[in-house]
């Protein structure tokens, strides 16, 4: 049970750090990541992640995210 409650939060608080990141347009491996491992918790987070995963896959998404980040990276 104590594993099943710490990879809870833990998702959880790498869901929060992605929202921040969402809006900043910023880390999309990472945002990306946490897309998948919301598909783990059936059925909202299962719903939420392949609405992030079909969205952060549109060229125009990628492209927002391009325009933030530094040259060279």
């Amino acid at each position: 049970g104590l594993c099943f409650i710490v990879m809870a939060w833990t998702i959880a608080v790498c869901a929060f750090f992605a929202a921040r990141f969402l809006k900043e347009r910023s880390h999309y491996k990472f945002c990306f990541f946490v897309a998948i491992l919301d598909c783990l918790w059936v059925p909202i987070g299962t719903v939420l992640g392949v609405f992030s995963i079909i969205t952060l896959t549109r060229d125009s998404v990628k492209a927002l995210f391009a325009e933030t980040m530094p040259p060279g990276q």
